[in-house]
C-alpha cells in the first residue's frame, strides 16, 4: 500500500515537473516569436525611413533638375508634385490589388508559424 502511494506521489511530482517545463517552453517560444517579429518590424522601419529619405532627396534633385532645364523652380516643384499626385491616384484606384502588404504579411507569418 505504501509503495502504491509512493508511486502515485512520484507520478504527481513528475506531472507537476512536466507542466512547469511545458509552461517554461511556451514562454520561451512566445519570447522567440515576439523578438523575431520585433526585429523584423525594426528592420522594416529602418528600410522605410531610409527609403523615405531617398525619395525626399531624389524628389528635390528632380525638381532642381527640371528647374535647370525650364528656368523656373515653381515648374520643377509642381512637376514633381504632379507626378506624386498621379502615383497617388493610381495607387488609390488599384488599392484592392495592393491590400497584401509584404512586410505586414511577413510579420504575421512569423507570429503564426509553428516551428
Amino acid at each position: 500500500m505504501d509503495e502504491t502511494k509512493s508511486n502515485i506521489n512520484n507520478l504527481v511530482e513528475h506531472l507537476k515537473d512536466y507542466a512547469e517545463t511545458r509552461v517554461d517552453l511556451l514562454k520561451v517560444e512566445a519570447t522567440d516569436r515576439i523578438s523575431s517579429a520585433a526585429s523584423s518590424a525594426a528592420s522594416a522601419a529602418i528600410v522605410l525611413v531610409s527609403g523615405l529619405f531617398f525619395l525626399l532627396f531624389f524628389s528635390l534633385g528632380c525638381a532642381w533638375l527640371i528647374k535647370h532645364y525650364t528656368g523656373s523652380a515653381i515648374i520643377g516643384f509642381f512637376s514633381v508634385a504632379g507626378f506624386y499626385l498621379l502615383v497617388s491616384i493610381i495607387v488609390y484606384v488599384k488599392r484592392e490589388s495592393l491590400v497584401k502588404i509584404p512586410v505586414v504579411n511577413a510579420i504575421l507569418k512569423q507570429l503564426t508559424d509553428d516551428k
